[in-house]
């Protein structure tokens, strides 16, 4: 079993993904930085013009394509892209990759937890060029975690929180090297 803090950071994580997949990122209605739709989300989304560049707008297209990833782990339990899109020290992005695998290999699910991104700021990292500290502020609706498929399904309360991410574009592609989540408030 997780630590409660940790069950925390990866349900924001989970329901951030949720909303970003739905279009729901609450800064931009410019659907050019919007992940390319699936079929009933059997794979993994495409990422999005908008993501090929290395500058802030770039980055802000792969962080919503990043929890479109992350919406699609929830959903189906595949995690080979959303691992793709993790820096080799990125801690969190290995731990919510495991803890999706580990409901979705035991049986169970994750659904609800809506979330809106009630704001988004990229922000230069100091000293690099293609490297960005990004803040979220998310607001995650109530969600239901069954852990396994005998486990009885857990009601996590609604949640506001701010998320706290490093990304960078290296060899060609973007990464998560980092994130955390404040506590709520």
């Amino acid at each position: 079993m997780l630590p409660t803090r940790v069950r925390r950071v990866v349900a924001v994580a989970c329901a951030v993904a949720l909303a970003a997949s739905s279009g729901c990122s609450g800064d931009d209605e410019d659907s050019s930085d919007s992940p390319s739709e699936t079929a009933a989300g059997a794979t993994a989304p495409g990422p999005p013009a908008a993501m090929s560049g290395t500058g802030a707008r770039a980055a802000k297209a792969f962080i919503t394509y990043y929890w479109a990833v992350v919406g699609h782990a929830e959903k189906t339990g595949d995690t080979t892209t959303l691992r793709d899109l993790a820096g080799d020290g990125c801690d969190a992005c290995d731990e919510q990759a495991t803890r999706i695998e580990s409901v979705h290999d035991d049986g169970g699910s994750i659904s609800g937890g809506d979330a809106t991104v009630a704001g988004l700021q990229v922000l230069d990292h100091a000293g690099n060029a293609t490297t960005y500290d990004v803040i979220a502020d998310v607001e995650v609706a109530r969600r239901t975690v069954t852990e396994s498929k005998d486990a009885e399904p857990v009601e996590e309360p609604a949640t506001y929180q701010t998320l706290d991410l490093t990304v960078s574009h290296d060899d060609g592609h973007w990464m998560v090297d980092q994130w955390r989540a404040s506590s709520p408030e």
